[in-house]
């Protein structure tokens, strides 16, 4: 039986060429959101800073870690989670990558500087309560010196479904972006490969939260596979696209049959689930150009956790592709 992986999941960084920018060091977007009080950060979550100011990796692509437990400090360049009430806590620094340089709305002293939420957050979340809120900060700083920081709040988890490029929303150099979905073999689901209903689809994902057994902070995860602690739902909502609007025309609620980390990563989970029968009557006719599943994981008491939502080409089955719904894919056995 087979642990599943995407083939590569990158953060895409395109060379080019401008003039450098003067403006003041600052963090452009968190998380792939921009939002009032900071980024939501859970327990080993891998988090993505947009940073205008950081030298670091100019001239080049990407900085990339190269270590296994993964370092504090790369090019030069830290990360810190702090809170008022004195905690410290050193963050490990995957990647420092360089935007699109020259190219309209790109500025050359930007930099995608990727890092981890140590799981020590645990203690500051148990420690936190609606009388008393901890309410944590990030900061960057390069060769010792503060750069900048920016606000976060603290969650169980904060889950965000894998696309094929990465960059949040304002520096994302991408011209074509589709969800990081497998088959059960492996490969892509794509719209000239579609899933199939009744297939076993394995999602990757980032910030399901807490693990068991749990992972050390910068860590590989071992096998067989931890398993997330909240128990997390996919919600399949068939898609049906106009030219004037789009359209939910149906709504499938499933449990997932697996959910955790991947074996041999950091910070990358995975989830997989089986996609509901019906829809094949919903889907067949409807090219994936012009429809599709919009799909999304909840979890926690309430659905108090909620994903971004991606768009996964479903067909309807035909002699060309069946399933194999009888094989098993729980990482857990390798």
């Amino acid at each position: 039986m087979t642990s599943l992986r995407p083939t590569a999941v990158l953060l895409i960084a395109l060379a080019g060429s401008g003039t450098a920018q003067t403006s003041p060091p600052t963090i452009l977007e968190a998380n792939y959101t921009q939002p009032a009080a900071g980024p939501r950060i859970a327990p080993s979550q891998i988090l993505t800073l947009i940073v205008r100011g950081v030298k670091a990796a100019e001239g080049q692509l990407a900085i990339q870690a190269r270590t296994i437990p993964l370092p504090y400090e790369l090019a030069g360049v830290t990360a810190t989670l702090g809170t008022a009430e004195g905690t410290r806590l050193r963050m490990p620094v995957l990647r420092i990558d360089n935007p699109l340089c020259g190219a309209a709305g790109f500025e050359c002293d930007v930099r995608a500087v990727t890092v981890q939420v140590p799981v020590e957050v645990e203690a500051l979340l148990r420690a936190s309560s609606p009388e008393r809120p901890i309410t944590p900060y990030i900061a960057i700083s390069e060769a010792e010196a503060p750069l900048v920081w920016t606000r976060a709040v603290l969650a169980p988890a904060s889950p965000h479904l894998l696309g094929n490029c990465e960059y949040p929303v304002r520096t994302n150099p991408c011209t074509h972006f589709g969800p990081v979905i497998t088959h059960g073999d492996g490969s892509f689901v794509t719209d000239d490969r579609p899933a199939a209903p009744g297939e076993i689809i394995v999602i990757y994902a980032l910030g399901l939260g807490r693990t068991s057994p749990g992972v050390p902070t910068g860590e590989v995860a071992p096998s067989p596979a931890p398993v997330s602690v909240d128990r997390y739902s996919v919600r399949f909502s068939v898609l049906k696209s106009t030219d004037t609007e789009i359209e939910d025309l149906d709504i499938h609620d499933v449990a997932a049959e697996f959910s955790g980390l991947v074996t041999g990563l950091v910070g990358m989970y995975q989830i997989n689930v089986r996609i509901p029968s019906r829809i094949d009557r919903l889907t067949e006719g409807t090219p994936c150009g012009e429809g599709g599943i919009w799909i999304g994981v909840r979890a926690g008491r309430l659905n108090t956790f909620v994903s971004n939502r991606l768009t996964v080409c479903v067909a309807a089955l035909t002699k060309e592709f069946v399933p194999d719904t009888a094989r098993s894919i729980h990482p857990a056995s390798q």
